[in-house]
């Protein structure tokens, strides 16, 4: 890796050394801009330094004190500050699901991101994208497609976040958090001169635990009696199965701790040339809290799929044609798992489904427990990383280099439908790493009439480890399916792009124009290893991060194919995509504080592949194609100031495309096999028949299959306003709305056929995941005239409403939540701040997204839980300059 650093420093600066005067380079961080807007924030929206109120484009900014002062911790936060943002906990807190403009990824399967976040202009992995925001310079949410100046998979926007850079002064800040739910927060920052005006270093470090109010019962499974099982014997051999049993867990399910620290070192050895490497470093333990959402109806406590006979059951589960294990195993689920389940005291929840639905009623549908079979605390994502930007300035024009290395080590394991019974449980591990180089060109030419930005773009993540992209157990309904997967993906990308912004003050004053395109080939090979775990082995065999081999294939393994003879292993050749994506618009500064502006743009998000390696009949379906998006926006963006008052309007409406849209489906539980009369071809024999009729059986052993499905329209807008009509007093305010409409929807015929075939549902629609269709923020901010002991005392009160939306194949909520804080600065001119608060102050019972649906013969469904009423206080201390 050391490597890699010394090479990007290197690209950048074996130039020909400048001569000429030398204009400043570019800078992230924020500062107030010129005008009579103090409270500017400079962004980099279009890859140099601007005055947010002058860029044509959609953003939500904050600087770091604005983080700061409304108690950002994560970006999971800026959902209740940014319109039409909606951001969840995954599978664990690190690894967050984003939503814009109707945009995300899907739950499962190996698709891209519709919304990427980046750190110090790197963009992220799909894990561990989480970012704790402590010491930020600021953080930007761009809407829309940014395919030109971003690239891949920024096809609804992106989120642009700055961690503060080393100066030459020495300064710092320290601050302690306590608050409800034994909930502790450590943070601070220290600036070092090391050679004046040369060599600066920045320390910084936050050490977060929050105690979580969600219960959390531990499961254990039912036992076999296995000298009760006759060998001799399979079909007349059920054994006795005995019930498990719940035991409080010393944790709660939403309790999550992080340790996170970074180290910035500044050179900048002359007035041309700068160089800063970050070092980034984060553990987040922990998973979101999943809780039921709803229940189906039942049978004497039982799903629909234990409604059989066991005669029935026994030839579904293991009948006389499969192997002998599969034989004994279907004797005892059917004559002794399923017995032990029913034979239950009617208040045991733990193996009645019926009692846990009456609890749950009687709850009021608003249960605070969760129940697991595995320890949720065992949970965690480690991110290392390091950026590295070298800049060149010579006269107007700026070299720059952007080198990014990350790794994550992640783990989680969740029962996704929250009951007392392990109905669904998931365990998963991922290691990878990801390596990113940029080499861009910035500058004006005719007096700062043209302004041009272009560049190269790299980007490769590959394995690190056991399990790679993701090794994936399932285990659902008590043994009856439980599989173990693993993927070896491989992406790369290179792109070369290039926009110019040209005054035409000639034509019109303040009239502009902008044009810009990026080309990019990306391409992905995978290699994947699948495996039936055994009905009599353990009920989970990944239970912690670390210490899987021999229970995960190695990557070796998986291309050689030197696997046990129970696991299969699979090759997929490189698969190669190209797209080209474009922006362009028309700018008008009518005055210093009023803009307005039109632009298309087109975004995409990349193409893949399905894993593992389809049935022949399926083989137009192996891979899916990019997503592309192309919007047309307008918008305004106004700052006055009259009479005494003074406020801000910024408007965007938008329209857009979205063509092949990539569509995930759910297509587990079809491994069994599926007769399929149109798959006889190319010689294929016969092996099964429908209604007389040859077929053939087609094994679809992906949970999630995703199809480029179809075509969407998007519309909406975002308005954002703010006015301080007296001053002391401060009113503002966003609203985001996003509707779809449907144009087409087109499933591959072989995919369609085969759902049909199998009796399962097939898409008709395309709903978008997790985008509500309104989000609401306001704020009142009321600053007290005058020292009130001995400091500036304000108070602030934030409130967010988002509308009901879809996630999987929940329908999660609509909600709403107040926030308070009362703030006083600078007490004394001491550099201390006090900061008293309450999150969530009517104490609203919060859903912030789906957890997972069980199959219909389960008839449970989940979701992920928001924070309770919480009262803190925040103790600040800022030193130096």
């Amino acid at each position: 890796m050391k490597k890699y650093i010394l090479l990007s420093s290197a690209a950048a600066c074996m130039v020909m050394a400048p001569t000429g005067a030398f204009a400043q380079e570019t800078d992230t961080t924020p500062q107030a801009a010129a005008g009579n807007d103090s409270d500017a924030i400079i962004v980099t929206a279009r890859r140099r330094a601007e005055d947010v109120s002058k860029v044509p484009i959609a953003i939500t900014a904050f600087s770091g004190d604005q983080l700061q002062a409304k108690g950002v911790t994560n970006t999971l936060e800026l959902t209740r500050l940014t319109p039409g943002l909606n951001i969840a906990g995954g599978g664990t807190v690190a690894n967050p699901f984003v939503v814009l403009r109707g945009q995300s990824k899907a739950v499962t399967g190996t698709g891209a991101p519709g919304v990427l976040t980046y750190f110090n202009d790197v963009p992220l992995p799909n894990y561990g994208s989480l970012i704790q925001t402590f010491d930020m310079a600021n953080i930007q949410v761009l809407k829309g497609p940014q395919g030109t100046l971003f690239g891949r998979n920024s096809i609804g926007g992106a989120i642009l976040t700055y961690s503060q850079a080393p100066t030459h002064e020495f300064s710092g800040y320290g601050s302690v958090d306590l608050a409800s739910y034994d909930r502790t927060q450590f943070e601070g920052a220290i600036n070092l001169p090391i050679v004046q005006d040369k060599i600066a270093l920045r320390l910084a470090g936050q050490i977060g635990h929050d105690g979580g109010n969600v219960k959390t019962f531990l499961f254990s499974p039912y036992t076999i009696d296995m000298s009760k099982l006759n060998f001799a014997d399979p079909a007349n051999s059920p054994g006795f199965a005995t019930p498990g049993q719940l035991v409080p867990s010393n944790r709660n399910v939403d309790e999550y701790r992080t340790a996170s620290f970074r180290a910035s070192l500044l050179i900048e050895p002359t007035d041309w040339l700068k160089n800063v490497t970050v070092f980034d470093h984060s553990l987040i333990r922990g998973i979101p809290s999943t809780v039921t959402a709803s229940f189906g109806s039942f049978n004497n406590g039982l799903p629909a799929i234990y409604q059989f006979s066991p005669a029935v059951i026994q030839g579904i589960v293991g009948g006389p044609d499969t192997p002998l294990d599969q034989q004994f195993f279907g004797n005892v689920y059917a004559n002794a798992i399923i017995p032990a389940l029913a034979q239950c005291a009617t208040n045991q929840i733990q193996c009645n489904y019926q009692v846990a639905a009456n609890a749950f009623t009687a709850a009021g549908n608003k249960s605070r427990i969760q129940y697991a079979t595995e320890d949720p605390w065992e949970a965690r994502t480690i991110v290392k990383g390091i950026t590295n930007t070298t800049s060149v300035t010579l006269g107007d024009h700026t070299l720059k280099n952007i080198f990014g290395y990350r790794s994550v080590d992640s783990f989680s394991n969740t029962s996704l439908s929250g009951l007392p019974l392990p109905v669904i449980t998931t365990a998963s591990q991922v290691r990878l790493k990801q390596i990113t180089e940029e080499l861009q060109l910035a500058g004006s030419f005719f007096d700062d009439r043209l302004k041009y930005t272009v560049g190269g773009f790299y980007y490769t993540e590959k394995p690190d480890g056991l399990g790679g992209y993701q090794a994936l157990e399932v285990n659902a309904l008590f043994g009856l399916s439980h599989s173990l997967s693993t993927t070896y993906l491989y992406n790369k990308s290179k792109a070369v792009y290039g926009q110019i912004d040209y005054a035409l003050d000639a034509l019109v004053e303040g009239l502009s124009f902008t044009a810009g395109a990026r080309q990019t080939w990306d391409s992905q090979s995978v290699c994947t290893t699948g495996q039936t775990v055994n009905p009599f082995g353990p009920s989970m065999l990944i239970t912690s991060a670390g210490g899987q081999a021999g229970i995960i294939p190695s990557e070796d393994a998986c291309n050689s194919g030197d696997v046990a003879a129970d696991i299969t292993a699979e090759s997929l050749p490189k698969a190669k995509f190209k797209k080209l994506t474009y922006t362009f618009g028309l700018n008008w500064q009518v005055t210093p504080q009023f803009m307005v502006y039109a632009t298309t743009r087109r975004g995409y998000r990349a193409g893949g592949y399905n894993t593992p390696i389809f049935d022949p009949y399926l083989a137009s379906a192996q891979t899916y194609q990019p997503e592309t998006l192309t919007d047309y926006e307008i918008g305004t963006k106004f700052r006055w100031n009259a009479g005494g008052m003074r406020g801000s309007v910024d408007l965007a409406v938008f329209t857009g495309k979205d063509k092949n849209n990539q569509l995930p489906i759910n297509t587990s539980n079809l491994n069994g096999g599926t007769c399929i009369p149109e798959a006889l071809t190319g010689g294929r024999v016969s092996d099964c028949s429908v209604g007389g009729v040859p077929g053939a059986l087609v094994r679809h052993g992906t949970q999630t299959t995703t199809d480029n499905a179809g075509e969407i329209t998007l519309r909406g807008f975002e308005l954002a306003t703010s006015i301080t009509p007296i001053e002391g007093l401060t009113l503002s305010g966003n609203v985001g709305y996003v509707d779809t409409k449907v144009d087409k929807i087109n499933l591959n015929p072989a995919l369609l056929n085969l759902l049909t075939s199998a009796g399962r549902y097939a898409p008709t629609t395309i709903i978008i995941q997790g985008q509500p269709k309104w989000t609401v923020n306001g704020n009142m901010t009321v600053d007290v005239p005058g020292q009130v002991l001995g400091g500036n005392l304000s108070a602030s009160l934030d409130f967010h409403y988002n509308t009901d939306y879809q996630q999987v194949e929940v329908r999660v909520p609509s909600q709403h939540q107040f926030d308070l804080r009362v703030r006083l600065a600078d007490i004394g001119e001491t550099g201390v701040t006090a900061t008293a608060y309450v999150k969530n102050l009517t104490n609203e019972y919060t859903r912030i997204g789906g957890g997972s649906t069980s199959p219909s013969g389960v008839g449970v469904s989940s979701f992920i839980l928001g924070q309770s009423r919480t009262v803190g206080l925040q103790l600040l201390y800022k030193f130096g300059s």
